[in-house]
């Protein structure tokens, strides 16, 4: 017996750099998408502490250490949902400022309304009612 082959599209491959490296979004997870939206709500957290009468009182080298602990834990978590160095892939060996991460991120989302606005497409050309044999 022939052995059969069965592959799922689990999400979609974006590349990140001019060295042609990629990062992957497995668009078809639903945890994928809750841990992306976990990680857009902790960047606005972490911008609504920094402006925090405690953070406002700190010195500058004191509000630089805070950021950039919590700016490794965000990093941390992208790694987590892109996969392995997914960072460094995307901004190379720095600590990347807000504007860069928010930007990382606003490059995303069109790239993930298109995916999901093909995938829609497909799901309804394989599944409409003609198809099926439906009058």
């Amino acid at each position: 017996m022939e052995n059969k082959k069965l592959r799922v599209n689990t999400g979609v491959k974006i590349e990140v750099n001019d060295e042609g490296d990629v990062i992957v979004a497995r668009l078809n997870d639903n945890q994928f998408i809750e841990r992306f939206h976990d990680i857009v709500e902790t960047m606005e957290k972490v911008s609504e502490d920094m402006e925090s009468e405690e953070m406002k009182n700190k010195d500058g080298r004191a509000q630089l250490d805070v950021v950039n602990e919590k700016t490794r834990d965000i990093m941390s978590d992208i790694d987590g949902l892109f996969g392995t160095d997914s960072c460094k892939k995307v901004f190379g060996d720095i600590i990347p400022s807000a504007y860069a991460l928010a930007d990382f991120f606003d490059q995303l989302i069109p790239i993930f309304e298109e995916y999901s606005n093909e995938k829609q497409k497909s799901i309804a050309a394989k599944y409409n009612r003609a198809r099926k044999g439906h009058k």
